[in-house]
């Protein structure tokens, strides 16, 4: 039993040294909040966000990832509003036109809570944060956000085939709460985005507690996250996106995905990537499409393809993601990071 603890524990330290420690989405660009804090309140309306993510289809304790996000712009009865001025003309005028009013500075507040189910170990992770929207011109914004929370481990104790089920190396399931950092910029218009952020940055140490007097620690590790895109009108009613990321984890190769999505008269979109991982497990073609449900829900799905070893085992890997746009006064069926 001593051996098998070292080893499994040999496991999770060189994961954690040599590769990504935190949850792997391909709609990454239907919600920036979860990697960025920084995206926090660029929306006019509040932006509720819930996902549920399952990781290579058929192999034994895949991982499964669930999460529910909340964002919103602090001053929101304040945006978008049109300033309208008479013409200078003798007398009283019905002709009224309109200015382009001095953009203000927005103020973002946010939260998610996501929970991490891989294999042996699961994470449950909660963040609240803010963010700051500066106006550099009357088309673009630069925001700075934060995110502070915790992240907690347990063991999936039920899933390990243990001669002796009470053998004290594993009678302490739970791991130590570790607080968690994370730090973000956003630079945004209407039409493109772009932005890098850093999370984990606490790089804190969690312990499996084999009993009172030996603990085995596992460094977390920080990553790193650029984002990408741009939005071409192709016509009155197709809309084209390119989008991409890139992923960086001291000790481990650079992960990247290049995609798009084509819009069809706001309401409807498909869209392709191909994430390229460097690792045995992890390149994989993705399919995506979605809706917009007139201006308050969106609904999106994808399918991942592996195209590395895994696919020898795992028929692919599901994901949705279910959006509301609450308090859209203005309407939009369309958001600014979609």
């Amino acid at each position: 039993m001593k051996k098998l603890y070292l080893f499994f524990a040999t496991i999770v330290l060189v994961s954690g040294v040599k590769a990504q420690q935190q949850a792997l989405f391909s709609q990454y660009m239907l919600n920036g909040y979860i990697y960025n804090p920084a995206v926090a309140g660029i929306e006019d309306f509040t932006d509720v966000k819930s996902s549920y993510r399952k990781q290579w289809v058929g192999m034994p304790n895949s991982p499964s990832t669930m999460y529910v996000s909340v964002s919103a712009a602090l001053n929101q009865k304040d945006l978008n509003k049109e300033e309208l001025g008479s013409l200078p003309m003798r007398g009283a005028s019905s002709i009224r036109f309109k200015t382009d009013q001095p953009k203000k500075i927005r103020h973002g507040i946010g939260g998610f809570i996501m929970n991490d189910n891989a294999a042996l170990i699961n994470k449950t992770s909660a963040y609240v944060g803010y963010a700051i929207h500066i106006p550099l011109s009357q088309v673009w914004y630069l925001s700075a956000g934060a995110n502070a929370g915790f992240a907690a481990y347990t063991l999936n104790k039920s899933r390990l085939e243990l001669r002796n089920q009470d053998d004290p190396a594993f009678a302490n399931r739970n791991l130590t709460a570790v607080p968690d950092l994370n730090l973000g910029l956003w630079l945004y218009s209407e039409r493109a985005h772009f932005g890098i952020s850093s999370n984990q940055l606490l790089s804190n140490k969690y312990s499996f507690n084999r009993d009172n007097s030996v603990t085995i620690n596992n460094q977390l590790t920080n990553h790193l996250y650029a984002i990408g895109a741009y939005k071409f009108n192709i016509s009155t009613e197709f809309e084209l996106q390119p989008t991409g990321m890139v992923r960086f984890t001291p000790g481990a190769p650079i992960s990247l995905d290049l995609g798009g999505k084509l819009r069809y008269q706001n309401g409807f979109w498909v869209g392709a990537s191909y994430r390229v991982d460097n690792e045995i497990l992890g390149n994989a073609f993705v399919g995506l499409v979605g809706f917009n449900i007139y201006k308050f829900i969106d609904l999106s799905y994808s399918f991942d393809f592996a195209t590395s070893r895994i696919a020898q085992v795992s028929s692919g890997s599901h994901e949705i993601v279910l959006g509301l746009r609450l308090n859209n006064k203005s309407g939009r069926n369309v958001a600014k990071l979609w």
